[in-house]
């Protein structure tokens, strides 16, 4: 049965129809400015919150039990339930508040002028092309100046200035990902390497980096790892976004 758009009693607007594109669109929206706000986060070790008033708590159940109905159109469930139930499950507030105090330091980190603005080097048809799916969204700009870009199933965060790798360093202690072990990626330049994080808990998804520095700038291009694929499965992605990001780099 169609969703009855003229009705928004509560009822209503808990329900996902993942049978109706304009749900989809409309909920794609809703993970857009949630992704704004929390840009920074899970794929660097972090969690976010649903304090920011985009998605209700009352809506968060309904969420839990959509997730098996939206497994055909699962980049858009899992992204949607993983923001939306993480701090729902978290063991208790001291657990989620060290993640989520750093998230919102990256988000003000105050970056050198002339910084590039992430989401001018990837656009949708390039993740859809090199990951074979679709993130429903366009590329959503955040952090001052616009230095990480979320995409809906991965980030790509640009730090500039002569600074630029040892500001990514920070980010990784600031996580306490610092420790986790690389994977050299050849191609890339010196000290370019592949970064494969295990998911905090069961409602983040596995992430996969790439992390390569060229001239004052080093990015850190990161995609979620599909369900039941092992995390390196996205590495030729990875690789193909990365050189089409570097590419259009300013000169």
């Amino acid at each position: 049965m169609a969703d009855e758009k003229s009705n928004t009693a509560n009822p209503d607007r808990q329900r996902i129809n993942t049978d109706q594109d304009h749900e989809i669109r409309d909920w794609a929206k809703r993970i857009r400015r949630v992704r704004g706000h929390a840009a920074h986060r899970d794929r660097a070790g972090g969690q976010t919150s649903e304090r920011h008033g985009v998605v209700p708590a009352g809506q968060v159940e309904a969420l839990g039990s959509a997730r098996a109905s939206l497994h055909a159109k699962s980049e858009v469930s899992m992204v949607f339930v993983r923001i939306s139930l993480v701090l729902a499950v978290c063991s208790g507030l001291a657990v989620a508040q060290t993640p989520r105090k750093q998230a919102e330091k990256e988000l003000a980190r105050e970056v050198p002028a002339g910084s590039v603005q992430a989401c001018s080097l990837i656009a949708r048809a390039d993740v859809l092309k090199a990951t074979g799916r679709n993130p429903y969204v366009e590329p959503e700009p955040a952090g001052q100046a616009g230095w990480i870009c979320n995409f809906g199933v991965g980030e790509l965060k640009v730090y500039s200035g002569p600074k630029s790798w040892d500001a990514w360093q920070s980010t990784l202690k600031g996580f306490k990902k610092d420790k986790e072990p690389r994977t050299p990626a050849p191609g890339f330049g010196e000290g370019a390497y592949f970064l494969y994080l295990k998911p905090d808990n069961a409602y983040q998804s596995e992430t996969a980096f790439l992390v390569a520095r060229t001239g004052m700038h080093t990015l850190a291009l990161s995609l979620d790892v599909p369900e039941g694929k092992p995390a390196d499965s996205v590495r030729p992605a990875l690789e193909t976004l990365m050189t089409i990001a570097i590419a259009r780099l300013p000169k």
